[in-house]
């Protein structure tokens, strides 16, 4: 793909936990759609996590793909995530000091774009 490119990364992450722990098996999913087709999708076991850590693994992940596969200028990207944590930790509106979502955050922030 070519030129200036607008796109839409659809996020989710996941957990199954037993019952009183905090971690448990997780796995993450993304889409990537131009707004009107899907470019490319994926998905992946990440091992035992929190659910928090699984949805803002999943955006990571998505940003990481987005920034490998597509060629030309990224003018504009929208991430949806039904994750309150994630998108107002990323937002600034809430102060992510978790010590398993902090570097997930500063590798997010530090992503850059052809």
């Amino acid at each position: 793909m070519t030129n200036d490119v607008y796109l839409e990364c659809w996020t989710d992450g996941s957990t199954i936990k037993q019952k009183g722990q905090g971690r448990g098996d997780c796995g993450i999913a993304y889409a990537v759609t131009d707004g009107t087709d899907i470019l490319f999708c994926g998905g992946e076991f990440i091992g035992k996590q929190t659910s928090n850590y699984a949805e803002m693994y999943a955006i990571l992940r998505c940003l990481e793909e987005v920034s490998e596969r597509i060629d030309g200028d990224v003018v504009g990207l929208t991430v949806y995530s039904d994750s309150e944590v994630s998108i107002k930790g990323l937002s600034g509106e809430y102060e992510i000091s978790s010590e398993n979502l902090v570097p997930l955050v500063e590798r997010i922030e530090g992503m850059t774009y052809k």
